[in-house]
């Protein structure tokens, strides 16, 4: 491609004629049988898509959805990407690359310290700096099979429906079940409508309450004998937890298995006889603002350390260069300079910053340098729980 070809080009935010056009895009670009989605998602947050343009005729686009994720208890901002499309007869010219670059520069601007997402194909996302930082585990039990490992619950906790639940209740319920975790999302309303107005299905959510009070929720579909899917649930207490697992066991009538997703550390999991682990997703995430994302996060109140770090990123340049971390009382610090002992690319931070990955794997795989001193603090300081979600995007 020439130069003339690579200057007509022009990534910008969706207009509101180019609705219809964006979504018969996206629909080949995935070969949907069933339009309707595209349209009614971009039909109903159209500032959330962008465009990529050659010659002025739309060759590509995407969604960024405002979000943030939980990593060592704060919440950082992160833009969740959806919908990243370029169709058949477009593609193998460097168009997803090119828009994914622009993407990226405008979520700098914006001052956004992460990104994440789904991967459709992993080596596009890698390339832009995108690296596997987490996992959805989907699990999988016969639901006459389901009972507690652990004493039965005391019956202190009442079930009841939960008809048209306001999604600021269900937050303040979810964000004390995984406020704690890493990777997680801090919801917006676009994810809550997702799990509550599902397409063309219909969830029901059910409140577990402890005199009065509500502990914990669960949201599910299920349609006559097909399997109980649940959507999303919260436990953030024992004793709440183990009524979700006795309610769960109690539609064994109706449902022949129960189906949820979570983590390795996941709750119903644990308090359950093992399901099948029936399918694995891992999602992907780009350090936008390295110096930032690093600041940002939440660390062990019990470590002390410090690393110097000297970071490689062929996009964006202003995460190359030298800094030090250094992390007290659960914080961490910035300053500029130092010895760069811990040399990373930006593939290779994202999942040290998570956690997913310890800091001498990412060293096996190429995207590290360090000796064995720097190596240990660096595991010490981002240490913790393994990253997971539920959400689905």
């Amino acid at each position: 491609m020439n130069k003339d070809q690579l200057s007509q080009r022009k990534y910008e935010k969706l207009k509101e004629e180019e609705k219809d056009i964006l979504t018969d895009l996206l629909v080949r670009s995935f070969q949907l049988e069933d339009t309707e989605y595209v349209r009614t998602r971009i039909e109903k947050y159209c500032s959330f898509f962008r465009s990529f343009k050659q010659n002025g005729v739309i060759k590509g686009g995407l969604g960024i959805v405002p979000s943030e994720q939980w990593f060592g208890g704060k919440k950082i901002p992160s833009a969740a990407i959806i919908l990243v499309g370029v169709p058949p007869h477009c593609r193998g010219k460097g168009i997803a690359s090119a828009m994914l670059k622009a993407m990226l520069i405008e979520l700098y601007e914006d001052g956004y310290p992460l990104s994440v997402l789904y991967p459709s194909t992993k080596s596009l996302y890698e390339k832009s700096g995108y690296e596997t930082a987490g996992e959805r585990i989907t699990y999988k039990i016969e639901s006459n099979l389901i009972k507690l490992t652990t004493k039965a619950s005391s019956n202190t906790i009442e079930v009841s429906p939960w008809n048209n639940p306001d999604p600021k209740e269900l937050q303040s319920l979810h964000t004390k079940s995984i406020s704690n975790t890493n990777g997680s999302l801090n919801r917006c309303d676009v994810f809550w409508d997702r799990i509550l107005n599902p397409w063309q299905k219909k969830t029901y959510t059910y409140a577990f309450s402890r005199q009065g009070e509500k502990t914990g929720y669960v949201v599910f579909y299920q349609f006559r004998e097909n399997p109980l899917i649940v959507y999303d649930y919260a436990a953030p207490d024992h004793e709440t937890a183990k009524e979700l697992v006795l309610f769960l066991s109690r539609q064994n009538t109706m449902s022949p298995y129960i189906i949820w997703h979570g983590g390795r550390e996941d709750v119903l999991a644990h308090l359950t006889d093992p399901g099948k682990i029936d399918a694995w997703l891992g999602w992907m995430i780009r350090i936008v603002n390295a110096r930032k994302a690093l600041e940002f996060r939440g660390y062990n109140p019990h470590i002390e350390a410090s690393v110097d770090f000297e970071v490689e990123d062929p996009i964006l340049p202003y995460n190359n260069g030298r800094f030090n971390l250094s992390v007290s009382n659960g914080k961490g610090f910035i300053s500029e300079g130092g010895k760069g002992d811990l040399k990373i690319n930006i593939r290779g931070l994202a999942p040290l910053y998570s956690g997913y990955l310890d800091p001498y794997d990412i060293k096996q795989i190429g995207l590290l340098q360090g000796n064995d001193e720097i190596l240990t603090k660096a595991q010490a300081i981002f240490t913790g729980a393994k990253p997971w979600m539920t959400d689905m995007f």
